[in-house]
């Protein structure tokens, strides 16, 4: 029997990246014969808004079948760009999280594909039985589709469906408990709201991100797990000690062991380590193996060569981002859910440990934010100078 294709609607992401891909990619299952359609606000309130609209990217890249329509928060945006009152008010609403994603100080600084996706947008879509829009049409006009105010802002309506051409409303910009989102799926009011406040994570009723299944009025649901992946924490000590599923060895190309915390791992996780090490023969900078973590309380030992600073004209900023980077996917593709890092390069290595944390931090969040599969990343430092630095990088 052929497969139909499917029109599925989600809205509201609010910048919560991680939770949309799950819900396309694992939940709904997204085929490129099914189309998508996103009802608006992609940005501002969550963490990651930049992610969001790569994903979108992404897909369309592709080959998916995406259709995106203008939200409330899109609009703040553009009209941010043009007066600068307008700027502050997109701002206090949520934009200064947008920013954060975009590592951008303005949002005239916002990469020009980004605006021109945002100012592209429509403001809605007919369909042959439905309207899909952000947040809904002010039927006390004789033409409501004359008031795009209201498409973006409207929280109150009554459906007239003499002026819809006897489509029913779907629209987000209302959050709704997705168990009542559920209960409102005979569109007995012609109009239903499938923004269940995904970015809405301190209440419990909230903090999902819905897909409706247009055509079997069929509910996919998917709690938000931005906030819940990734944690990211500083310790002053032993690496050696640590329990975790991974320490992260700051190793030589030969693998032969040394000194610094390179010595004192092989030291502390005896013969087996090396044994493995010399099966592997070798790695190249910026690159990472993994072996047992021998006698440690650690499973296993990922060793990676940083680079040896030599003044900056040797690509030294992009091996040691490629060393963590590696070292955090060879972790993922084993399935370990927590890792230590040393302060790779900043011994003998001389490294300037000021910028050597700066890359650190800024390659794990990077990653993390990037990436599905959950992993808690420790930075470990042995001495108080790196401490401080790194208290100072992460803010804290």
């Amino acid at each position: 029997m052929k497969k139909l294709s499917r029109q599925f609607a989600i809205s509201d992401i609010h910048g919560c990246a991680k939770t949309f891909k799950k819900l396309v990619k694992d939940v709904i299952k997204l085929s490129r014969k099914d189309t998508l359609f996103l009802l608006g606000d992609y940005i501002n309130k969550g963490p990651d808004s930049k992610g969001v609209i790569d994903f979108i990217f992404e897909l369309q890249k592709d080959g998916y079948s995406l259709n995106c329509l203008r939200g409330n928060h899109e609009q703040y945006l553009i009209d941010g760009l043009q007066y600068s009152w307008e700027e502050i008010a997109f701002l206090s609403r949520g934009g200064l999280e947008t920013l954060d994603s975009f590592r951008a100080k303005t949002i005239h600084d916002i990469p020009s594909k980004y605006l021109e996706f945002i100012k592209g947008l429509p403001y809605y879509i007919e369909l042959e039985n439905y309207l899909l829009i952000h947040a809904g049409l002010n039927f006390d006009l004789e033409d409501p589709y004359k008031d795009d105010f209201s498409m973006l802002n409207i929280r109150n309506m009554e459906v007239d469906l003499n002026k819809t051409g006897k489509r029913q409303i779907i629209h987000g910009h209302v959050p709704t408990a997705y168990q009542n989102i559920e209960d409102s799926l005979d569109f007995l009011n012609n109009h239903v709201s499938i923004d269940s406040g995904c970015v809405y994570r301190h209440i419990h009723a909230l903090n999902h991100l819905v897909a409706l299944d247009i055509r079997d009025r069929k509910l996919y649901i998917q709690r938000n797990i931005d906030y819940e992946m990734n944690t990211l924490k500083l310790v002053k000590g032993d690496i050696t000690k640590l329990h975790v599923d991974v320490v992260v060895n700051a190793a030589n190309n030969g693998l032969r062991g040394g000194g610094g915390v390179d010595g004192a791992i092989h030291r502390a996780g005896g013969p087996a380590i090396m044994e493995a090490c010399k099966k592997i023969g070798g790695c190249p900078t910026g690159a990472a193996v993994i072996t047992t973590g021998g006698n440690l309380p650690a499973k296993k030992v990922i060793h990676t060569v940083g680079p040896i600073w030599n003044g900056g004209n040797n690509q030294e900023n992009t091996l040691l981002e490629n060393a963590y980077k590696n070292s955090l996917a060879l972790a993922v593709e084993n399935g370990l859910k927590s890792i230590a890092f040393p302060n790779i390069s900043t011994g003998v290595y001389g490294f300037p440990k000021e910028l050597a944390a700066k890359i650190a931090v800024e390659t794990v969040l990077e990653f993390q934010k990037n990436q599905e599969s959950e992993i808690e990343v420790t930075f470990v430092c042995f001495d108080e100078e790196n401490f401080m630095i790194y208290k100072q990088v992460l803010g804290e």
